[in-house]
């Protein structure tokens, strides 16, 4: 089935940009929902973007694109996850060789939920950090995938880790992942910031008291041109907006929502949209 949406404020064109996905990244993104054609329905119309099932999965599976470019991938949580898993956005990070990075978890004190496990492109392994968030891990085969971060309007464009203890999370993911972290102000509250091989992965603040979610997770911000907009859009397609749109100096203006099935996502408007920002890093155009 192919899924294309008819009413997005996304424009027909975009100006995206790509880099080559290095060890340490962020690589994929799922969401895994209890209504995978709910889920297709939204996004898809929320990105403007196509939905179509993968022909190569063993059960399934729908790749979502935007701008002709993958976005992230969507399945229906079954028998295989625990019954009181919640409807979640996944994010998977690269690494060179699975199992070291595995063997290392638990000595982290981490935890491995699903064992490395062999998929077409490659192999993955699903782990929590010390504080509870969940990440995957993932080694490709060669030649099996592409190696490049799409970023742009419609895709995601940031990663954050909402932390209950960051000083606890930064010193494991450091450890296993070699990131490098820098601690910053400058937002008037504690922020990190996540490097690799000299390119930022990531950020990471502690939760806020009013978020009620009972353990920490990762949180990824799709980028949009016109985030008034997208909320309106996000909101009619059965969005919860969790707080009011807000702006940040530098940054840009964000939103924070569930969609219709639970999952926690960010809108993320960068300044270029607004026409202020000159750097052309964040590949709105």
């Amino acid at each position: 089935m192919t899924t294309t949406a008819s009413t997005s404020p996304q424009p027909t064109t975009f100006a995206h940009a790509s880099e080559p996905c290095a060890m340490g990244e962020f690589c994929w993104f799922e969401c895994n929902s209890h209504n995978q054609p709910a889920a297709e329905k939204f996004y898809s119309t929320l990105v403007s973007g196509t939905a179509m099932a993968s022909p190569e999965s063993p059960f399934p599976y729908t790749i979502l694109s935007c701008g002709g470019h993958p976005m992230m991938g969507m399945m229906e949580t079954d028998a295989t996850f625990q019954s009181d898993v919640p409807a979640h956005w996944m994010g998977y990070i690269a690494v060179a060789d699975l199992d070291a990075a595995c063997v290392n978890v638990p000595a982290l004190g981490g935890t491995v939920c699903v064992a490395p496990t062999d998929i077409q492109t490659g192999r993955f392994s699903v782990i929590t950090d010390p504080t509870g968030a969940v990440v995957s891990l993932f080694q490709s085969h060669e030649c099996k995938t592409d190696g490049v971060n799409w970023f742009g309007p419609g895709l995601v464009g940031w990663n954050e880790l909402m932390s209950s203890d960051p000083k606890v999370a930064a010193d494991f993911y450091c450890k296993l992942l070699g990131w490098t972290p820098t601690e910053t102000n400058t937002l008037g509250f504690p922020y990190w910031m996540f490097s690799s091989n000299g390119r930022t992965v990531g950020g990471m603040m502690a939760k806020r008291a009013e978020d009620k979610s009972p353990r920490s997770y990762w949180l990824q911000y799709v980028q949009t041109l016109d985030l008034d907009a997208s909320v309106a859009l996000a909101k009619s397609l059965g969005g919860t907006a969790l707080c009011d749109s807000m702006d940040i100096p530098g940054i840009g203006r964000t939103a924070y929502f569930t969609d219709p099935n639970g999952a926690p996502f960010a809108l993320w408007q960068p300044p270029k949209a607004r026409g202020c920002c000159s750097s052309g890093g964040c590949g709105c155009g």
